[in-house]
Order: C-alpha cells, then structure tokens, then sequence
C-alpha cells in the first residue's frame, strides 16, 4: 500500500481513547513505503476533532468508516479488520467485537497493519499487537478471537465472515491486501454514511467532560466534515446512493445538539 500522510484537519478514534485537536499539515505520497508513512497516518487520524473521543463504550463501526472515508479522500484504500470474541469473553474487557482499517506495506508479505488511534495514537499496529492489546497475546490460545477482513466502505459487517483470517500468527498479506488502485476502491453507500453521521451525533451528546458550548462546535465541526467529505469523494466517483441523503440532521450546520439527547448508556457489546 502506498499511503500518503493526510492533510486534513483531524481528530478519531475507533472505540476507545482520547486525543489532541491539533491538525496535521503533513502531505505527500510516498513511493517506497515505509514505517513513518503508516505512523504519521496514524498521527493525523487521531488529530480529527470531529468524533467523540471522550466516549469510548460504543461507536468503533461509525469511526473507522470515518477514518477510511478520510483516507480515500486522499486517494488511499483500505479495507476494515473486524475483530470477534469467542462465546464467554470480551475485548478489552467490555466488547464482544471491534473494528479498524487495515493495511498492507509494499515489500512486507507477513504483515498487516492495523490503523487505531484507540489503542495507540502514534503509530501503526500489526493484527497481533492488536489483539493483544486488547487482552489476547496467544494466537494459538482456545479464546483467541475470530477475525475477518472487509472493504474499507464495510458499515456493521461483524459476522459475515466472507474473508476470515485464517493465520493470524503469520498472514499472508496479499490475501487481504486493500483494493489496488485506488479506482478499485468499492463506493461509500450513503445509507451508510448517514447512520454513521448520526451516530456519532449521539455519542457527541453524551460525550463526558464536554460543555455544552463545545458540544455544539463539534456537532457544527461534524456536520462541515461530513459534507466536505461526501463532496470530495462524489468527484472521485466513490458514492453510491443520493449525496442529498446527507441529512440535514447530519450537516446540523447550527450546531444544534439532536433529538436523542436523553440516550441510555451504550451497550458494550455494540450490537446494533
């Protein structure tokens, strides 16, 4: 994968974990892949002040559509990791599934990287640092968890597993390797981005620590995001569906808190 340093204005996460507000200004596409392209990626994804970061318990399925969103508008592909536990335990010791993008570096057949500013927000993680940072350093352990690859515009794929990884000890990277070029890159659905959009809003009105003040800039910073990127990727021909589905509860350009201000607490199992 030839990944380019995103020059946007940042700040994700994909489950869990907080971060700065401060944008990135790195550019560039660098032939020849290295280890810093990966970690600067990572860098910019966790410097998005649009997503909730402060709340973790749910929303991972909203954010890594975001982040892969923010990618292809820099013309980078990505496919998505999904990450289930067996009957009986959890991950990280509160969720029974978890999602992130995924890539492969050119020249590295043995790897997959996974880019998720919950579990480290300075550089790139393999599947195996992955997993095991969220409680399950054995592979080859009876509870090691079930994994499974999607495309990067995936939304709620948790248990169709169509492309399962099958050694995660020792993947063979061009089996999962994201869709090369990037004209290969399957369209965003709409449909999806719109449930994504507001989920997020939710989790933004309930997000602890915040004032209401800056509740309301980030759903404002949310809604200009999400209009921005649906734009940019409509003129890279990467939207299926009716760009006018972006709803106006979505753009919210007002800021305006929504209509689910009184959510219970998220279910950790993130079913829905």
């Amino acid at each position: 994968m030839k990944v380019l340093p995103l020059a946007l204005g940042l700040t994700l996460l994909a489950a869990c974990a907080s971060s700065n507000d401060q944008a990135p200004t790195t550019t560039g596409n660098d032939e020849n892949l290295t280890s810093q392209d990966f970690d600067q990626t990572v860098k910019d994804l966790t410097a998005l002040p649009y997503l909730p970061w402060g709340f973790t318990p749910d929303g991972c399925y909203a954010r890594a559509l975001y982040y892969s969103m923010e990618l292809a508008t820099k013309d980078i592909p990505s496919n998505h990791l999904y990450v289930i536990a067996k009957s009986g335990t959890a991950l990280f010791g509160q969720w029974s599934w978890h999602v992130a993008p995924v890539v492969t570096k050119d020249g590295d057949p043995d790897h997959l990287y996974v880019l998720d500013p919950a579990f480290n927000t300075t550089k790139a993680l393999t599947n195996l640092e992955w997993v095991a940072l969220q409680g399950y350093a054995d592979p080859d352990a009876p509870k090691y968890p079930s994994l499974h690859v999607w495309p990067g515009n995936s939304y709620l794929k948790t248990m169709s597993a169509v492309n399962p990884l099958e050694n995660p000890a020792s993947p063979v990277a061009a089996d999962y390797k994201e869709p090369t070029p990037f004209s290969a890159m399957p369209s965003f659905a709409m449909v999806d981005i719109r449930s994504a959009c507001e989920t997020m809003h939710d989790y933004i009105d309930i997000e602890p620590g915040k004032t209401a003040a800056e509740k309301r800039q980030k759903h404002k910073d949310l809604g200009a995001a999400s209009k921005s990127i649906v734009t940019k990727l409509v003129a890279k021909q990467k939207i299926s569906g009716n760009p006018g589905l972006l709803t106006a509860s979505c753009t919210r350009e007002t800021g305006e808190s929504g209509t689910r201000t009184d959510l219970p607490a998220a279910d950790p199992t993130r079913t829905r």
